[in-house]
């Protein structure tokens, strides 16, 4: 079983020559171009992505990063869908990298999924979705 980590777009180099059989997925709503070159496995989960208008609520500073949790979480709508989905990943023998433009440090909707289905598969210890940057130091 493979394990999930998030990540964002700028590292993909990095985490590819660490991990060169894993599952390069972008949760954006734009993923760039470049990115899907980068690597031979990639897709895309827009399913994961903040609508267009939520981050333009968001970039226009009209709520908070607690109204945007709020609704982004709103968004994701079917848990079946995102249990599901997970649970393929996780199912794999190879790792699943979640991507997104936001680094480490910054509010992200990718640090907020990975909570919520932390919380939602009650993730612990192995299981955890955790950030590859925070864990690897990359």
């Amino acid at each position: 079983m493979g394990n999930i980590y998030t990540g964002y777009f700028a590292k993909i180099g990095q985490y590819y020559k660490q991990d060169p059989d894993a599952l390069f997925v972008s949760i954006a709503r734009l993923t760039p171009g470049w990115v899907i070159n980068k690597v031979p496995h990639f897709e895309k989960e827009e399913h994961f992505a903040p609508s267009l208008s939520l981050l333009n609520l968001y970039r226009e500073k009209k709520i908070t990063n607690q109204q945007y949790t709020q609704l982004y979480l709103q968004e994701l709508g079917d848990i079946s869908y995102v249990k599901s989905k997970i649970l393929y990943w996780k199912m794999q023998p190879y790792n699943v990298y979640l991507l997104c433009y936001e680094r480490l440090s910054m509010f992200c909707h990718r640090h907020i999924l990975a909570a919520y289905i932390n919380d939602l598969l009650a993730f612990k210890g192995d299981d955890e979705i955790i950030e590859f940057c925070q864990k690897d130091d990359i």
